[in-house]
């Protein structure tokens, strides 16, 4: 008699095999889309790859050639690491999962103006003094410390009336009847890798009434509606525009806009 022998295909139960690594890194700040891994997985037949696991809604793989996008830019501060797990199954359902560590590198980030300063207001022959309040300035960066200077806006060094103590961010000194009007002040603070920010603000100072004979200050600020290159005093401001010596524009630290005018009258 005779046996026929009939070949059927055999049954693929052979999990991929992963060759590619557990960890891999990231730069913080980087773009949305930036590749932050390749799975490497073989079989003896084509492998589909996919994520689970904690992070893995962070993350996008492209399910035919194992590549790992973020889907964000990273913040170090607010996570220095993310893990997933990369799944490569077979076209038999086989299936093979890797954990992969994702760190984030860190790097300086700048400090911010997080409050902006305000102006002030000094009389002659009184004593002036100004804190720069605490919060004024941001650094997202743990344990570093932030540094501060004080000059004119202009680079100039501050008048000989005024003092900054760069330890305690505090301005003080005595302006004379002839410091009086207005100056213009850059606070300046610089993170331990030299990243700086800084933030400008006014002094006006006035005369003291046996200065001027009247009770009245010298210097008035006066908040002007501005139309381009022109302004207006409203009608019920309850001031009149006389003649003016000095003229100052305040510029909003967000928009660059020129919001009102301070004169000295």
């Amino acid at each position: 008699f005779t046996i026929a022998v009939t070949n059927i295909d055999e049954v693929d139960e052979v999990d991929p095999v992963f060759s590619s690594g557990t960890t891999a890194s990231v730069t913080e700040n980087a773009a949305a889309g930036t590749v932050v891994y390749t799975a490497i997985a073989t079989d003896a037949g084509s492998i589909t790859y996919s994520l689970t696991g904690t992070d893995a809604a962070a993350f996008n793989i492209n399910a035919t050639n194992g590549v790992v996008t973020i889907n964000a830019s990273p913040d170090y501060e607010t996570k220095p690491s993310y893990t997933f797990n990369v799944v490569a199954t077979d076209n038999s359902g086989n299936d093979a999962s890797q954990a992969v560590t994702v760190t984030v590198n860190n790097v300086n980030d700048s400090p911010t103006v997080a409050v902006p300063l305000g102006n002030q207001s000094a009389t002659a022959t009184s004593p002036f003094l100004f804190t720069v309040p605490a919060g004024t300035f941001a650094e997202a960066d743990a344990g570093d410390t932030l540094t501060f200077s004080a000059t004119l806006a202009n680079g100039d060094s501050l008048p000989g009336w005024l003092s900054f103590n760069a330890a305690t961010g505090v301005f003080s000194g005595t302006p004379t009847n002839s410091d009086v009007g207005i100056i213009s002040v850059t606070v300046t603070a610089t993170d331990g890798s030299s990243a700086s920010v800084s933030d400008t603000f006014y002094i006006v100072v006035t005369a003291t009434a046996a200065a001027t004979g009247v009770d009245a200050p010298l210097v008035q600020v006066v908040q002007l509606d501005v139309t381009e290159d022109s302004f207006i005093v409203p009608a019920d401001s309850g001031y009149a525009l006389g003649p003016v010596s000095q003229a100052e524009t305040l510029v909003d630290p967000t928009t660059g806009a020129v919001t009102s005018f301070v004169l000295t009258t």
